[in-house]
């Protein structure tokens, strides 16, 4: 039987330029609902969200989406 050979650029491309490690954490109700509502829908864009809006060792990553709307912080007031 013959091998199918892999075609380059075959499947879903990605969306970050960097690759992400899945992980499991447990939330609240409380916090999931805030953090999905600040990702419009998407609960972990809303966690990098407030992540990068946090910190400064994420100087020189690309702004979200979400941040580019809001402006350079990312945080709503």
């Amino acid at each position: 039987m013959r091998k199918k050979k892999e075609k380059k650029g075959a499947g879903k491309p990605a969306f970050f330029s960097k690759p992400m490690k899945r992980i499991n954490v447990m939330l609240d109700e409380d916090t999931v609902k805030f953090y999905t509502e600040q990702g419009k829908g998407n609960l972990s864009e809303g966690i990098r969200q407030y992540w990068r809006g946090l910190t400064t060792a994420c100087t020189g990553l690309a702004p979200t989406a979400a941040q580019d709307e809001q402006g350079s912080t990312g945080a709503s007031q």
